[in-house]
């Protein structure tokens, strides 16, 4: 079977200025180990790094979830089953400080009933409690280190023709949970940002904060929350990227560095290209020196790790690969 790469890019200074460089260098590889995994995973995967474990999660029938370590060893599998539902739909998943596995999604039952779910799945894959979000449907999904979880969704049912609309244009879709799937607090208005941003992006919550990139393809916007849901800050890219760029991935780690890969031929015509925010001007600055073997066809940047970017792609994809960003003056 075909497996996964992910290179991995260490950040040493946490807050850079418009006066300093990024430079990715190579520094070592760790092999993984993806022979357990169904030999047509793949082909229906989707990967990502959340907490200090990479997940998978193959889509081919039932979807099961798959967790690995940092050594490449796999450390549980899970089939995701629902009582009474015939297909399942994951949204999107990620990992708490526990190894702890949360999943989102839409389940159909026999009779073409549909709800949304939250699912926690225990560290060791043995069991799954399954919490009903009807009629939120969470799209974007994260844990935060306390373990509480935050999501990014939307309130929907259908109309007489079948077609899925919101309840309610002033509706919330950030939302927070505890740690059993109870919703905490709730806030920004679907109006208020457009169903394009709820629809895809990327959300991560760190120890003093919640990152939202939106939409993935197109234009998109960054904006921090404090984890009171207090806005923080707002951080458009379409000034450095244009308005047709396609986003590969999104990191943003604890130390407050927030990262994108973004495919655009104003960055970068070879590929996609890595940029990191600069806090200091509000701007995303283009990190040099990854290798050309890193930004060849489909690369992705999965999450990060520590202060560590992990991501997916060529040359080798049995191996993780570990870069350094090394920040200096001009």
């Amino acid at each position: 079977m075909k497996c996964f790469l992910a290179p991995i890019i260490s950040v040493v200074a946490v807050y850079g200025a418009d006066n300093l460089d990024r430079t990715a260098v190579r520094t070592s590889e760790r092999p993984m180990d993806y022979t357990t995994l169904p030999s047509d995973a793949s082909a229906h995967s989707r990967t990502k790094w959340s907490g200090d474990v990479h997940l998978l999660i193959d889509d081919a029938g039932a979807p099961s979830l798959f967790v690995f370590d940092r050594s490449g060893k796999r450390i549980s599998g899970t089939l995701l089953q629902i009582p009474g539902a015939d297909q399942l739909r994951v949204t999107d998943f990620a990992a708490g400080p526990d190894r702890t596995i949360w999943a989102s999604g839409q389940a159909v039952s026999r009779q073409g009933q549909q709800s949304f779910f939250l699912a926690r799945i225990a560290p060791d894959g043995s069991e799954a409690q399954v919490i009903q979000t009807t009629p939120f449907q969470v799209r974007q999904l994260a844990v935060a280190p306390d373990s509480t979880v935050w999501a990014v969704g939307r309130e929907i049912s259908k109309d007489r023709s079948g077609n899925w609309i919101p309840l309610d244009m002033a509706q919330h879709v950030l939302r927070h949970f505890d740690g059993s799937g109870r919703l905490i607090a709730s806030s920004v208005a679907l109006n208020s940002v457009g169903m394009a941003r709820v629809m895809s992006g990327y959300l991560v919550a760190t120890r003093d904060r919640v990152g939202w990139y939106a939409p993935a393809n197109g234009v998109g916007v960054y904006a921090e929350f404090g984890t009171d849901m207090t806005p923080i800050a707002t951080y458009p890219v379409s000034a450095l990227a244009g308005d047709h760029s396609l986003t590969w991935g999104f990191a943003l780690t604890p130390g407050g560095n927030a990262f994108l890969l973004l495919a655009h031929p104003k960055l970068a015509a070879s590929g996609p290209a890595l940029v990191g925010l600069d806090r200091t001007s509000g701007d995303w600055a283009i990190v040099t020196g990854v290798p050309t073997d890193l930004r060849g066809t489909f690369p992705m940047l999965l999450g990060s790790d520590g202060e560590s970017l992990i991501f997916r792609g060529p040359p080798d994809k049995t191996k993780l690969q570990v870069l350094d960003v090394r920040i200096g003056q001009r």
